[in-house]
């Protein structure tokens, strides 16, 4: 029997209008997660065990959760516990950690910097992934326009990502006769295996932001510096505007700051 959540979920998969709804109901709705078999349940407990598996497609820890109690029996197959618990709790109670909801169904992840926010606003920034075939790819190249705010944010919100070693940032134009900036492309390399969670992050932060300045279009793609940096970025003639060691100065000056004003 498909559960509530399970509905909201299967039509926020299929239009993204709908996400807001299920975020929503997410943290009042009722969730299943695992613990080890030998742990006593105690879900009034602010310290809770929960068991993570190594995701298939880039080895990362992740906390499965799920919708349906039929469906975490299924997943724990006898070798731990099943516990009940609101997607609120369960997500204060993993702050920090990646979780993911039905992984053996289409699953839904949030990574941390989208579960502090969720939890804060109710909200998760809308993300559109798209390919853009080699033929149709867009003109790039140096940016007319690099906003302050945009910088500011995107170097803020980068110092918290390690495995983001370098970032740079263009302008999409125009294939016309006279090409004209029509967007803003935020490249990000890094570690193949945090691609996706730094998109999340990075996007996470600038969309509140973005929202309160009337801009262009933000696009974002990542490439892994330790296979190849992508000859275009050299060929247009981008230059970084963050490089990790940077960031890390920046990173322990922000915490250094926090800490003398406590």
């Amino acid at each position: 029997m498909t559960t509530s959540l399970e509905h909201l979920m299967a039509r926020a998969i299929a239009d993204q209008r709908e996400e807001s709804a299920f975020f929503q109901a997410l943290l009042d709705a009722t969730i299943y997660a695992h613990i080890p078999m030998t742990d006593r349940v105690d879900v009034q407990s602010d310290k809770i065990r929960f068991v993570q598996f190594h995701r298939p497609d880039n080895g990362q820890l992740t906390l499965p959760f799920f919708t349906d109690l039929t469906k975490a029996r299924f997943a724990a197959q006898s070798n731990v516990q099943v516990i009940a618990l609101t997607g609120r709790v369960f997500l204060e109670l993993t702050r920090g950690a990646t979780v993911m909801l039905d992984p053996n169904d289409n699953g839904c992840t949030l990574y941390p910097e989208e579960v502090e926010v969720l939890l804060r606003t109710g909200q998760v920034a809308a993300i559109q992934p798209f390919t853009v075939e080699e033929a149709s790819a867009p003109l790039v190249g140096p940016s007319k326009e690099s906003p302050a705010w945009l910088i500011d944010a995107l170097i803020l919100s980068l110092a918290k990502l390690p495995f983001v070693e370098v970032a740079y940032l263009g302008g999409v134009f125009s294939r016309t006769e006279v090409p004209e900036q029509a967007g803003l492309l935020i490249v990000l390399g890094g570690e193949r295996a945090h691609a996706e969670r730094a998109v999340h992050a990075v996007l996470t932060a600038l969309q509140p932001l973005a929202a309160m300045h009337e801009e262009m279009p933000i696009d974002m793609t990542h490439f892994d510096p330790a296979e190849n940096i992508p000859a275009w970025i050299t060929r247009v003639g981008l230059q970084p505007f963050y490089e990790r060691a940077w960031g890390a100065r920046l990173h322990l000056d922000h915490a250094g700051q926090k800490r003398s004003s406590v």
